[in-house]
């Protein structure tokens, strides 16, 4: 995930769709996929949140548990 625009940018929708974008190439629910998350100076708040919102709706939608 970018740090530099997508999560700095004030509207937390850019990283959901980034999230989403991400989860379309490389999740599979079979397997599964390993998210490591970091944020630093500049991130939104907001955004940083949705990071995890939209990886949990990811996990549901696909009959999967998230574990954090």
């Amino acid at each position: 995930m970018d740090r530099q625009f997508v999560l700095t940018a004030p509207d937390p929708h850019i990283t959901r769709e980034a999230v989403r974008q991400i989860a379309d190439a490389f999740y599979d629910p079979a397997g599964g996929l390993i998210a490591q998350f970091e944020f630093g100076l500049g991130t939104q708040p907001d955004s940083a949140c949705a990071v995890f919102d939209e990886w949990e709706k990811v996990a549901i939608e696909s009959g999967k548990s998230i574990i954090s």
